[in-house]
């Protein structure tokens, strides 16, 4: 399966427990012969080493900014109805990212980590599968903060808590399964949402990393985590003044070793003193485990099972814990975990493993035992790739099929132009269509490789190449005639920057057979930022003004109300073109060159006697002009000429009168939005446009198209010259 797995920070180095994890499920997945690719935040300069092992394994990687913890954001969060971590996630460049990595390829399933990242997936769901991997409760982390932390963190989880509430249930009705690291994170996660598939799938450990060593000499006590995490902070310093002085009564050798990164002042200072020791960060922790005697969690409080605690049952290492450093694990000494309560209990617990090697060397194997039979990644992965496989396989059987495959021959007709952003995965959504198809890719000679990279990878997609941007129109109308010379019965032509519904082929074939192919039929068609809300479904027109209105746009596709009758205008990015009216009405007109040709061309196939109407069943998700926003000034000269000549050519002489009275305000408008938004190569795209549109003649409509051999032939073209070319 395609699998795009989603992370607010980059797994590297995979020092701390949700990294580790990260890591983990990466790699895995990508063993078991998945394609992944990582989308992780990343501060700058933060990147994977050339020999890491992602790399390897074909893993595709996607980065952006990771927001900050700042004061600003903090202040912002509190005025909003998003909880913070949510809210500083509801960042522009994380969104971009995700847009990004969705337009490129098709996702069979999304694994997002953590819960404010799952909401923001949600919403741009398209037909993947959703997946949370909730490594610990927000809410019982915010409790225990109300209960420990300091007043300013107090008020702000007190603040944060109802509105956490609030989002997760939301968040979690649009999700197809969630994670959880234990038994009781999963009943919790039930009784939230009872229809939710939850998974149990605990944190795991790499068994052949972390395995039992000869006895260690001295009597280190060692606690391995990221300090930078406060519960990690105030059990480290509970026990180095509680804890650790009862044992050096009786053991003044004994030495508390602390191993991770971002220790706060206050554990810094605790170092080299009273048998205190902090590394810092580390490459590998395994060489720690190595040389200890007892491992501890010794946290105060704390929801969820530590990843620290699996590579010491993993390296025979007896470990004793508290209550809250033992949650999700297994205790007693057939489990290699000693349950210690308080501080002197604790410091018991800690003297009777060293004055007792063989007591200590059972727990350690028993430990081990555990490791081996219950948190052994390899373990955990298996039963992962097999709960994601079957969720992969019930929605392929649950999701409806639409009509049936029909022998009707449908050519798909893509036009490209620097599309390598989103070429790969409109083409590949095309090909999962139910329907059978045929797709032909036009490429307007583009320099990023992106069409030669398509036929690379999909030897059954036909690619055409212009030696020069021949427009929209132009490469429209070259695919029209290849399809109509191969025997196509009807031809689909869609936009680069589009992603189609596997059904989606087959409702437009139905209804057009239902009319008799005598109508266009369109597809709606949804936002890609926001995958709910409708971009067009419908268009009306009035010629008397001029205004070309596309009434349903932002609309929510749940509460559409699904009319399916006869509509005045259709946009060109994605609609089913019956044979006859192909031939009879002709394509686009190469004279427009991108934009407004749609108009132009449904208003001739209505005066051609043919209908264009909508089914709402269809559905196909849209960038929105993601090639012609690289370049917004030619986009606005040509949307205002070609308005003009769209006039021009259908509107009647009183319906001109009007539409030019008008003109010069809405220009003027225009131009002074342009100005004030310091955009003066668009004032100025808007002037020639209304001049050009004015003065220039307007080109001849094309007439009737007959099928013309040349195009069909090859399947890959390394250019085809321009009309009027030797």
């Amino acid at each position: 399966m395609r699998i795009l797995v989603v992370s607010p920070y980059l797994p590297y180095p995979a020092d701390g427990g949700a990294r580790l994890r990260i890591h983990h499920v990466v790699q895995g997945l990508a063993e078991r012969g998945h394609e992944v690719t990582l989308l992780a935040g990343a501060t700058h300069g933060e990147s994977l080493p050339p020999d890491h092992v992602f790399h390897k394994l074909g893993v595709h990687l996607r980065s952006f900014p990771a927001p900050r913890n700042a004061l600003p954001d903090a202040l912002a969060a509190a005025l909003s109805s998003r909880p913070y971590p949510a809210h500083r996630f509801r960042d522009r460049r994380f969104r971009g990212a995700l847009d990004a990595a969705l337009l490129e390829r098709c996702y069979d399933v999304v694994w997002v980590n953590h819960l404010f990242l799952a909401d923001e997936m949600v919403r741009h769901r398209r037909g993947e599968l959703v997946v949370l991997d909730e490594h610990e409760s927000q809410e019982l982390l915010l409790g225990a903060v109300l209960l420990h932390g300091g007043l300013p963190s107090r008020a702000f989880a007190l603040l944060d808590l109802p509105r956490l509430r609030r989002f997760e249930r939301r968040a979690l009705a649009g999700l197809d399964a969630v994670a959880c690291v234990s038994a009781e994170e999963s009943q919790r996660m039930r009784g939230l949402s009872p229809a939710l598939a939850v998974w149990e799938v605990p944190n795991g450990v790499d068994t052949t990393a972390f395995r039992p060593g000869p006895p260690a000499a001295g009597a280190t006590i060692l606690f391995c985590a990221n300090f930078g995490v406060r519960r990690n902070t105030d059990a480290a310093l509970w026990f180095a003044r509680h804890v650790l002085p009862r044992v050096r009564a009786h053991v003044p050798d004994a030495r508390f070793l602390l191993v991770g990164r971002d220790a706060p002042p206050a554990l810094r200072a605790w170092d080299g003193k009273d048998g205190v020791q902090l590394t810092g960060a580390v490459r590998d922790v395994a060489p720690f485990y190595r040389e200890a005697k007892v491992a501890v969690l010794p946290h105060t409080y704390g929801t969820f099972t530590k990843l620290k605690a699996m590579e010491a049952l993993a390296a025979g290492l007896p470990i004793v814990a508290t209550p809250q450093g033992a949650k999700g694990l297994a205790v007693g000494v057939e489990h290699g975990v000693l349950l210690a309560e308080g501080a002197q209990g604790f410091a018991d617990a800690v003297l009777g493993l060293l004055r007792d090697p063989e007591r200590a060397a059972e727990v350690g194997r028993n430990g081990r035992a555990l490791a081996e039979r219950r948190y052994a990644w390899p373990r955990i992965l298996d039963d992962l790739d097999a709960r994601l496989r079957a969720l992969a396989e019930a929605r392929r059987g649950a999701r409806p099929a639409g009509p049936a495959p029909t022998a009707a021959r449908v050519a798909v007709v893509i036009a490209n132009h620097e599309g390598a952003d989103c070429l790969h995965g409109c083409v590949e959504s095309v090909l999962a269509s139910h329907h059978p198809v045929e797709v032909l890719v036009v490429d307007n000679a583009s320099r990023d490789g992106a069409a030669e990279a398509v036929a690379r990878a999909h030897p059954e997609v036909a690619l055409l190449r212009n030696a020069e941007n021949a427009g929209f129109a132009k490469a429209m109308e070259q695919g029209f005639r290849w399809a109509l010379d191969r025997g196509a019965d009807y031809v689909l032509p869609l936009n680069s920057d589009t992603q189609v519904d596997p059904a989606m082929v087959g409702h437009l074939v139905a209804r057009a057979r239902a009319l008799g192919d005598r109508a266009v039929v369109v597809p709606a068609m949804l936002q890609f930022r926001d995958a709910d809300r409708l971009w067009f479904v419908r268009g009306d027109a009035n010629l008397w003004l001029g205004i070309f209105r596309n009434p349903l746009h932002g609309q929510l596709a749940a509460g559409m109300a699904p009319s399916r009758a006869p509509m005045d205008w259709a946009v060109a990015a994605a609609l089913l073109v019956p044979r006859r009216v192909a031939q009879e009405v002709g394509s686009f007109d190469p004279g427009f060159f991108m934009y407004s040709e749609d108009l132009d061309w449904s208003l001739r196939v209505r005066r051609a006697g043919f209908d264009i109407v909508p089914e709402p069943d269809a559905r196909v998700w849209h960038w929105v002009s993601a090639a012609s926003d690289r370049m917004p000034a030619m986009r606005r000269y040509h949307m205002t000429r070609n308005h003009v000549w769209v006039m021009r050519r259908h509107a009647a002489r009183a319906q001109r009168a009007t539409f030019h009275a008008l003109l010069p305000l809405r220009s003027t408008v225009r131009v002074l939005r342009a100005l004030a938004a310091r955009h003066p190569a668009e004032a100025v795209a808007e002037i020639r446009g209304v001049r050009d549109g004015i003065l220039l003649p307007v080109p001849p409509a094309p007439g009737p198209l007959a099928p013309a051999a040349p195009l069909a032939a090859p399947r890959v073209a390394a250019s085809l010259p321009q009309e009027g070319t030797p």
